[in-house]
């Protein structure tokens, strides 16, 4: 799309973007919010080492992580609500998202990067959705609640973020095209990078 444009039918095509801009825009505004009433009000994690080590899972720790399917390269999505202390966050390969830059496994190999303060986690693959919500019976895309086969059918690369509310997974689908990076992602790592360098930042500067 030309943005330089100058005839009015050139600037009439902008229109559609900037709709599309404003939704997304709206989309992660709502998601914010999401994100605020998933932090605790009393911060669980009384030094960064504790931090630190709910974010990343022993597997990762011990560089023992499982084989995975290849990364489709489209599939990137936060999920929030995400129970670091369950079992079965603690069972397969998390690391704290501040840590992914240091280790020394590929960024492929994870399920996925770990934010704790904010609850969540954002993940390269569907799969862990199901594995972090054994228990939903409820499925909700777009504010429309779907059968389970319809959640099954939903394409990876389709998803912009996911909230565990219980036995309920209710996503919001991406407004834009694949092949662009997910803003939500930019979103959620920033809020947790703030409250993160707010509880911590005289110990992340001696870690």
């Amino acid at each position: 799309m030309n943005f330089k444009a100058e005839s009015w039918v050139s600037k009439l095509c902008l229109v559609p973007a900037l709709i599309i801009y404003c939704a997304i825009w709206v989309s992660c505004s709502s998601s914010t919010e999401k994100l605020a009433d998933s932090v605790s009000s009393n911060n669980v994690y009384k030094t960064f080492a504790e931090y630190r080590a709910a974010g990343t899972t022993e597997t990762v720790a011990k560089n023992s992580v499982r084989e995975k399917a290849a990364y489709d390269g489209q599939t990137q999505f936060v999920i929030y609500r995400v129970d670091v202390t369950s079992p079965e966050f603690k069972e397969w390969d998390f690391i704290l998202i501040r840590d992914l830059s240091a280790s020394n496994l590929p960024d492929s190999y994870f399920d996925g990067y770990s934010m704790p303060l904010t609850k969540a986690v954002f993940a390269i693959r569907k799969e862990v959705i199901r594995h972090l919500a054994p228990r939903a019976s409820k499925f909700i895309i777009d504010g429309k609640e779907v059968a389970e086969e319809e959640f099954d059918r939903l394409p990876g690369g389709h998803i912009q973020r996911v909230t565990l509310l219980g036995n309920t997974i209710e996503i919001a689908t991406r407004l834009w095209p694949e092949d662009e990076h997910n803003p939500e992602i930019r979103m959620a790592v920033d809020n947790e990078a703030r409250l993160m360098r707010d509880l911590f930042g005289d110990e992340m500067d001696t870690e």
